[in-house]
């Protein structure tokens, strides 16, 4: 198992940057309207840091219920890029807690921050899209910059070492360019099964994804999708996230019976937290990663 987590060592350039020591890792959490921040081992009700849309004062009261089930957390230099199912996307500072970003987008269950002071939005069922916000401008009924139609949209990850973004959805992996001001698919992947729903980095060439029944790898040199072996079986997992510089990772499924469990799992090595009174949809590391700069890729 160790072999396996180490093949792919290295922080991604121009991802991720420094963060807290090892014996002071973090974890960012969300699922319904509150996300917040706890240390990885130690007090688990040592809440470092949260969220919830009645903090961020530039959020209209109208819009505040858009953020009721959040579903997304990836955290950002000085700032935390929120989702919610309900509607609601919001980028959020985390020292004062203003919203530098938001807007409501249907079903919304994940988002990235794109070179030139843009935002991609994974608008899933309902919306069936990917869509490309400036982030200087907020409100709720924001018209997007461009689309991309992909059913069942769930995850996108920006790309920064090939000027890529990519999106999972339903049934496709796309490669999304930007030629002009324009969004396109340059390639597209069929999923080995059925269902995605998370997408995170694994390693500078490769993707970590999950779909309804199973979890898969996909190699970016390669255009090749193999299983993720030590999940590669694993049903209703809503999010897998490694520590590119401990190479742990953590990750979270839904019970039986509903999308969500109080239960934080690891890899390398195994363990388990149980987290009582919170209905938790995904976890992240908190790893701050760069904001992306400049006006690569024709993102304009």
């Amino acid at each position: 198992m160790k072999n396996f987590f180490c093949w792919s060592l290295g922080i991604l350039a121009g991802l991720v940057s420094p963060a807290q020591s090892d014996d002071q890792e973090r974890l960012i959490i969300c699922g319904r309207e509150r996300v917040f921040v706890i240390p990885a081992k130690g007090n688990l009700k040592a809440v470092h840091w949260e969220w919830r849309s009645e903090d961020s004062k530039e959020i209209p009261k109208g819009m505040r219920g858009s953020f009721a089930t959040t579903d997304e957390c990836k955290p950002y230099e000085g700032m935390i890029l929120i989702t919610s199912s309900s509607g609601g996307v919001a980028l959020v500072e985390r020292k004062n807690k203003k919203s530098h970003f938001f807007t409501k987008v249907r079903n919304a269950h994940s988002a990235c921050l794109l070179p030139g002071g843009k935002v991609a939005v994974a608008s899933s069922f309902g919306g069936d899209e990917v869509k490309i916000f400036g982030r200087e401008k907020s409100g709720e009924n924001i018209e997007p910059l461009m689309r991309v139609p992909l059913y069942g949209a769930h995850g996108v990850e920006w790309d920064s070492k090939r000027n890529w973004l990519w999106a999972l959805g339903t049934k496709k992996l796309l490669k999304i360019r930007f030629e002009k001001g324009k969004a396109e698919v340059g390639e597209q992947y069929d999923l080995p099964t059925p269902g995605g729903h998370d997408l995170t980095w694994w390693g500078p060439n490769h993707l970590v994804m999950s779909v309804d029944e199973h979890c898969y790898l996909f190699s970016i040199p390669e255009k090749k999708f193999s299983p993720f072996l030590p999940l590669k079986d694993e049903k209703k997992v809503k999010s897998i996230d490694r520590n590119l510089k401990t190479d742990r990772v953590v990750w979270h499924k839904g019970t039986a019976t509903t999308w969500w469990s109080r239960t934080i799992r690891f890899l390398s090595p195994e363990g388990v937290q149980n987290y009582e009174n919170e209905k938790i949809y995904k976890v992240r590391w908190d790893r701050p990663r760069k904001v992306p700069g400049g006006e690569e890729a024709g993102v304009k």
